[in-house]
């Protein structure tokens, strides 16, 4: 698929991951309801999948904390206990406390393993505080808790003998025991590969990837509104008062989204709260390593503020103090997940929930509940979705959500073929500005701009521009005959000319370009004019014509090579030219600007274009991009009518559901005042954590001082506004290094722009010597030269 916001349709075979898992659920406590906090765990860690279902703090009246949310409707939480049928999950009413907790639906987990097993049994340790132990209820959510026999509903659900018990799959040990820090981390250390309530409810289900694994410097260039939580993975310490339910909410949650496979995240009393306490954690081995990072942990707290931690820690290094909504999150349980290969036509594709042959055991040899409730996940790995907070679209047969296409299933039709329909990247983006109450439409400009990378082939081929002499003159032959020296005055005066005066409104009123001009402005050399002009007419860019005049009434007319075809009729007398090129030996040709090409330069959007490049080689490189998609030129207006609130010259659409609008301007003279405030309008209507400016410009040809005044940073140092200059937009390889910035301003030498001018020449004779292969076939071809060996015929001695 293209990287444009558009409808291209998903066609033909694409890796997709599939996965089946029990439903997720939230559960709505409050501090003086009907359900006690012990009670919900004992419950869940009896259900298959319960440890990744979600305790819900609420208000005495039911209202559900903005921290929570902010983040539900697009999480993997697929139903919130108490709020009725809500499929958009919008929160509107109260929680009812008095809900039921129905299990007629649900797995007995320690009903997938085996029963009575002719050899040893797993053994599920289960520890048992006194109540008024400090570390009580930290043990009750960190390791969870198992009561003296199954619940009788679920024992009913399942059609399960009336005398069933824990001990006919796995051996219960009750551990009698005073609670500690030490202690607490031996049990949850994952060598130990000690069982406990919270893991045998999670028996054969997976989790995705909490935390990134890359090297992070600790100062992000972009802001990132999830950078803490990211960095942190599951390495959190939960600080807790007595009593808080809030705490021990956010403990528990914090475990369901990101597993019971280390130490963490760990809670601790508040009195038992030291830096000597917090270095035993830094330093025990069931942390989670993940990547290069400055912080090895992160501490929260709901009921001890920021300001209390600190105070208490002093200057410990290694750690950072956070804010509760900074680490919450859900995670993602896989379960039964696979990729497969789905083929899609027209946006349609058929799968199987289940693949019997990885799970057959658990799907005919046990005790699985027929009426069970799973969730089937399908995320496509080159078509995203957006993971934000607020995402959560209804759709055909299933829900938009958490990235992920979501439909349910019950165990016996986990085989029956279903059908998915996939989104277009348009849908997709407008489905999310929906959401947000704002509507979108393709402008003038990126219809343009659209249309020419169609016919180019791809963003990457747009390197074939980035050549300031050549921009220059593709610029020159856009202007209707005759208005040059109005652009040129314009441009003095300080204003840019009219675009609909100057620019020819057909290609009939362009000028043509001779193979010589475009020679000069490529080296001079014919090798590298040869090769770029084949090109430029391939990926219409250029139309090769010759002009010719008729001899009866000496009109004039310009014919395209692509369109000749005798005879030819004058469009001045309408007579037969019999012979176009009358007794001249050979047809002279010349260069106009395609159609396509024409209409990218009434619209002033070649900016756009080179912009797009440059985001896609930043964003995009690697194995996996930030991207959903972007577009070169989008109108913004609100959902309930009334006018325009703006027009982004280049709109951008993370994965994690940000929308970046981005000025182009081909002076820095056009950006005034009034373009700035109106881009920041339109950031602001798109929540934008960042925008930029482009100037079709190098640095050394404007004021820099104007330059770096347009650039504004937050409080944490990270870019509110970038501004890019040809000094970057011209880069044949802009890369992100390892600690570096590619949004800095920079300035290029006379020396340094001659360079690379120089060079894109030299690419371009390098190009015309090599035949016309991919990337794998140059490789192939190009073999190291190695030391002559003496043994020329390769025997051994």
């Amino acid at each position: 698929m293209t990287v444009f916001l558009d409808d291209e349709r998903l066609n033909g075979p694409h890796v997709a991951r599939l996965s089946a898992r029990p439903q997720r659920v939230a559960l709505p406590i409050s501090a003086n309801g009907p359900k006690s906090f012990e009670d919900i765990i004992q419950l869940e860690c009896q259900i298959w999948g319960g440890a990744a279902n979600v305790i819900l703090p609420v208000t005495e009246d039911g209202s559900i904390p903005e921290m929570y949310r902010a983040i539900l409707p697009g999480s993997q939480i697929d139903a919130v206990k108490g709020l009725g049928y809500d499929p958009e999950m919008s929160m509107s009413d109260a929680v009812d406390l008095n809900y039921s907790r129905e299990t007629d639906r649900d797995q007995l987990a320690v009903g997938l393993l085996p029963y009575k097993p002719t050899q040893k049994q797993p053994l599920v340790e289960v520890a048992n505080l006194s109540k008024n132990d400090p570390w009580y209820e930290i043990y009750l959510v960190c390791l969870g808790k198992l009561p003296e026999r199954i619940d009788s509903d679920i024992v009913r659900a399942g059609s399960w003998r009336q005398d069933i018990s824990f001990s006919d799959f796995v051996e219960i040990r009750n551990m009698p025991l005073t609670g500690s820090l030490e202690d607490l981390l031996s049990r949850m250390n994952p060598m130990t590969r000690t069982n406990t309530p919270r893991r045998l409810s999670m028996v054969q289900l997976s989790y995705a990837a909490t935390a990134s694994t890359a090297i992070r410097s600790g100062h992000p260039v972009l802001p990132e509104r999830w950078y803490n939580r990211y960095d942190a993975g599951p390495n959190i310490l939960v600080v807790c008062s007595p009593g808080s339910l809030d705490d021990l909410a956010l403990l528990w949650n914090l475990r369901s989204a990101h597993g019971d496979f280390y130490a963490v995240p760990i809670g601790i009393p508040y009195a038992k709260f030291s830096t000597e306490a917090v270095q035993k954690i830094k330093s025990d081995p069931g942390l989670a390593r993940n990547g290069i990072s400055p912080n090895s942990l992160y501490i929260t707290s709901c009921s001890v503020s920021t300001h209390d931690i600190s105070e208490c820690l002093g200057n410990l290094s290694g750690v950072s103090i956070c804010s509760p909504d900074e680490m919450l999150s859900f995670g993602t349980v896989l379960g039964w997940s696979r990729e497969d290969v789905l083929v899609w036509k027209d946006v349609h594709a058929s799968f199987k929930p289940f693949d019997p042959a990885l799970h057959r055991e658990a799907l005919f040899q046990r005790n699985l509940n027929r009426l069970l409730i799973m969730r089937s996940d399908i995320a496509v790995e080159d078509s995203p979705l957006p993971v934000s907070g607020d995402y959560r679209v209804e759709s055909t047969n299933g829900i938009f959500y958490n990235g992920s296409y979501n439909s349910w299933f019950s165990p016996v039709e986990g085989e029956r073929i279903r059908s998915v329909q996939w989104p277009s990247h348009s849908l997709i983006a407008q489905s999310l500005a929906s959401a947000r109450g704002l509507r979108f439409r393709e402008s003038a400009p990126g219809i343009a701009a659209r249309i020419l990378v169609e016919k180019v082939g791809d963003l990457n081929d747009l390197g074939m521009l980035c050549h300031a002499p050549l921009l220059q003159l593709l610029e020159s032959m856009a202007a209707r005959q005759g208005f040059n020296w109005y652009k040129d005055r314009a441009r003095r005066e300080g204003h840019e000319p009219d675009l609909v005066e100057s620019v020819g409104r057909s290609i009939d009123e362009l000028p043509e370009k001779t193979f010589q001009d475009f020679k000069i402005v490529l080296g001079n050399s014919d090798k590298a004019t040869k090769y770029w002009l084949a090109w430029a007419e391939k990926a219409s860019i250029i139309l090769k014509g010759f002009r010719i005049q008729c001899p009866e009434c000496g009109a004039r007319q310009w014919i395209p090579i692509k369109s000749f075809a005798p005879p030819i009729i004058c469009r001045g007398c309408s007579k037969t030219i019999d012979f176009p090129f009358g007794d001249e030996s050979v047809a002279k040709f010349q260069y106009r600007l395609s159609e396509q090409s024409r209409r990218v330069y009434e619209v002033d959007a070649i900016g756009h274009l080179l912009a797009a490049r440059f985001f896609h080689w930043i964003f995009e490189a690697g194995s996996k991009g930030q991207l959903i998609g972007m577009h070169p030129g989008m109108s913004v207006s609100k959902t309930d009518g009334g006018n325009e609130i703006g027009e982004a010259d280049l709109m951008m659409l993370t994965r994690m559901g940000e929308f970046i609008p981005i000025e182009v301007k081909r002076t820095a003279k056009g950006l005034n005042e009034n373009e700035i405030r109106k881009l920041e309008i339109l950031s602001g209507a798109l929540k934008s954590p960042w925008n930029g400016v482009v100037v079709c410009q190098y640095v050394r040809d404007v004021d820099e001082t104007s330059l770096t005044s347009l650039v504004t940073r937050n409080r944490d140092g990270t870019y509110q506004r970038i501004v890019l200059t040809y000094d970057q937009l011209l880069d044949p390889h802009p890369i992100w290094a390892l600690g570096g910035d590619p949004f800095a301003i920079r300035k290029l030498t006379d020396k340094e722009i001659s360079e690379r001018e120089k060079e894109f020449v030299t690419s371009l004779k390098r190009r015309a010597e090599e035949p016309d292969t991919d990337w794998q076939a140059y490789l192939m071809l190009h073999r190291h030269s190695r030391p002559q060996s003496n043994n020329q015929n390769g025997s051994g001695s």
